[in-house]
C-alpha cells in the first residue's frame, strides 16, 4: 500500500465530510461521511465533473462561478457557507473549508472539508423561538419576573412589570440590581439584603416586604426566588407578587376575627368547626373556658383560633358529663340542632350549658364541616326562675290589691254601721260593748286592707319604672 491510498484509506474513515477536486474541477474523492450527508455513492460521484450532483439547480450558476474562482485561487477559502442538495432534494446548508493538497511542493488539487449547518441553523431557530416564548410569557404575566447571576450579582433580565408594579424604570435596576430596595420600608431592607447573602450562595429565599412607589402608593411584595446551575454558571430566578390586595384581605379577615373574639368574650361563647376529613378541629377560647379547660397556649393569631384533634375535642365534654348525656352530644355534634345539659363544677353548683350545632354537606350529601356554639346559659335560666317569681309576686300583688278594694268598700260599710250603733240604744250595756268589740275588729281589718293595698300601689309603681 502507497502513502497517498494510505491517506485516502484513513480520510475515508475521519466522520467529518471531505470531498477532493482537482485542478481541472473533477471529484477525485470523497469520504463516506459526504456519502451519507448527500445519499450518493463513491461511485456516482467520483469522476464527476460540476456541475455536480448535490449542487440545487437554483444556485448553480452561483457554486460554478464560486468553485472556478477557488480553481483559479492559490489560498484557503475558509468559513464559506453554501447550499448543497441531497438525492432526496431536500436542501441542506452547509459551510465549507478549502485547503490545498500539495504533492512533492506542488498543488494538484483542492480538498474540502464540510460541516453541516442545518441542525445548527434548526437550534438557532429554536434559541430564538424559545426566547420568544419565553419573553411572551415573562411580559405578559402580573408577576415581575428576573434573573441574576449569582457570580457577578448582575441582573441579566427583569420584566416590564417592574415598572408597573414599582414604578421605576427597568434601566435604573439594570444599573443598579439592588435599587429596588430604595422602595422598600426600613425595616425589612436588612432581610433584603441577607437573602441577597443567601442567594449568592445558591440559596432559595422568601420574603414579603412592603414598597412605597414614587407616587405614594403603599404596594404588598411576595418576592421568591429560587437557585439555578449549569456547567459552572449560577443563577437565581425569580418572581415578585403584588399581593397588596391579598393583604387587604387578610387584614380584614383578622380585624373580623379579632371583633368575633372580643364579642365571644363579651357574650361568654365559644365556636368551632370540624373538619371530618382529617378529624380536626379549630375552636375558639370561649369553648375552653365555658368547659372549665386549660386554654392552650398556642394558637393562630391572625385568627384566634386554636387546633385540636377530635379525640382531644370530644375528651372536654366525656370530662364534664356522664356517659348518657356524652351519647346526646354525639349525636348532636352529627346533624343540625341545638341540646341543653349541665356540667359539674368542682366546689359550685352546676352549669347549664347549650349547644348549637350546623353541618355543611356537599351536593352529593358527604360532610363537609361542622360548625357549632357553646354557651353557658345558667345565669339565663336564673333570669327566667326570677323573672317567673316575679311575675308570680305581681300576680299576687293584683290579686290582693282586688281583694283589698272589694274588703275596704265592705269594712267601710260596716264601721260606718257600727258607729252609728250607740246612738240608737245606750240602754242596752252588753250590746254597746259587742259593737265595740265588732268595731274594734272591723277597724283591724280595715287596717290589714290599707296594708294590702298599699302593696299592691308598690307593685304598681315598680312595674312602672
Amino acid at each position: 500500500m502507497n502513502q497517498q491510498t494510505l491517506e485516502l484509506s484513513l480520510l475515508d474513515q475521519v466522520p467529518v465530510p471531505l470531498a477532493a477536486i482537482d485542478l481541472e474541477g473533477t471529484q477525485t474523492f470523497v469520504n463516506q461521511a459526504f456519502c451519507q450527508l448527500v445519499g450518493w455513492s463513491a461511485a456516482d460521484l467520483i469522476g464527476e465533473k460540476q456541475p455536480f450532483k448535490y449542487w440545487p439547480k437554483s444556485h448553480l450558476n452561483e457554486l460554478s462561478t464560486f468553485t472556478s474562482r477557488v480553481l483559479d485561487d492559490t489560498k484557503s477559502e475558509q468559513g464559506l457557507e453554501l447550499p448543497l442538495q441531497d438525492r432526496a432534494g431536500e436542501v441542506l446548508t452547509v459551510r465549507v473549508n478549502f485547503s490545498p493538497i500539495l504533492r512533492q511542493g506542488q498543488k494538484v488539487g483542492w480538498i474540502v472539508a464540510v460541516t453541516e449547518l442545518s441542525h445548527e441553523i434548526e437550534q438557532k431557530r429554536q434559541l430564538v423561538l424559545q426566547e420568544m416564548q419565553f419573553r411572551a410569557i415573562a411580559e405578559n404575566i402580573d408577576e415581575v419576573f428576573y434573573l441574576m447571576d449569582n457570580h457577578s450579582g448582575r441582573l441579566l433580565y427583569i420584566s416590564q412589570s417592574y415598572e408597573r408594579v414599582w414604578g421605576r424604570s427597568s434601566d435604573s435596576l439594570y444599573a443598579n440590581p439592588r435599587s429596588y430596595m430604595d422602595a422598600m420600608d426600613t425595616e425589612y431592607r436588612a432581610l433584603a439584603i441577607k437573602c441577597f447573602e443567601r442567594q449568592s450562595k445558591g440559596e432559595s429565599t422568601r420574603l414579603e416586604y412592603r414598597i412605597r412607589r414614587p407616587d405614594g402608593q403603599i404596594r404588598w411584595i411576595d418576592d421568591q426566588n429560587y437557585p439555578f446551575q449549569e456547567g459552572g454558571y449560577s443563577w437565581t430566578v425569580g418572581l415578585a407578587a403584588d399581593v397588596t390586595v391579598r393583604k387587604s384581605v387578610e387584614n380584614a379577615l383578622r380585624n373580623n376575627h379579632e371583633m368575633l373574639h372580643i364579642a365571644q368574650e363579651v357574650a361568654d361563647l365559644g365556636s368551632w368547626n370540624i373538619d371530618p376529613s382529617n378529624r380536626t378541629c379549630e375552636l375558639t377560647a370561649g369553648v375552653f373556658n365555658i368547659l372549665r379547660h386549660p386554654v392552650p397556649p398556642e394558637r393562630d393569631e391572625a385568627t384566634y383560633l386554636f387546633k385540636q384533634d377530635m379525640e382531644g375535642f370530644m375528651s372536654m365534654f366525656s370530662s364534664r358529663i356522664d356517659e348518657t348525656v356524652m351519647q346526646r352530644v354525639r349525636e348532636a355534634l352529627s346533624r343540625d340542632g341545638e341540646i341543653e345539659f349541665s356540667i359539674a363544677r368542682a366546689g359550685g353548683k352546676p352549669r347549664r350549658i347549650q349547644v348549637r350545632n350546623r353541618v355543611a354537606r356537599s351536593a352529593s350529601g358527604q360532610t363537609e364541616s361542622i360548625s357549632g356554639v357553646i354557651q353557658d346559659v345558667t345565669e339565663f335560666h336564673e333570669k327566667n326562675e326570677l323573672i317567673a317569681q316575679l311575675q308570680k309576686m305581681d300576680a299576687l300583688g293584683q290579686l290582693s290589691g282586688g281583694l283589698a278594694h272589694d274588703l275596704n268598700n265592705i269594712l267601710g260599710i260596716v264601721i260606718s254601721n257600727l258607729e252609728d250603733i250607740p246612738a240608737v240604744d245606750e240602754s242596752n250595756c252588753s250590746r254597746h260593748e259587742n259593737v265595740d268589740a265588732a268595731l274594734v275588729a272591723a277597724k283591724r281589718g280595715s287596717d290589714i286592707v290599707q296594708s294590702l293595698l298599699a302593696f299592691a300601689r308598690k307593685r304598681s309603681s315598680s312595674e312602672a319604672r
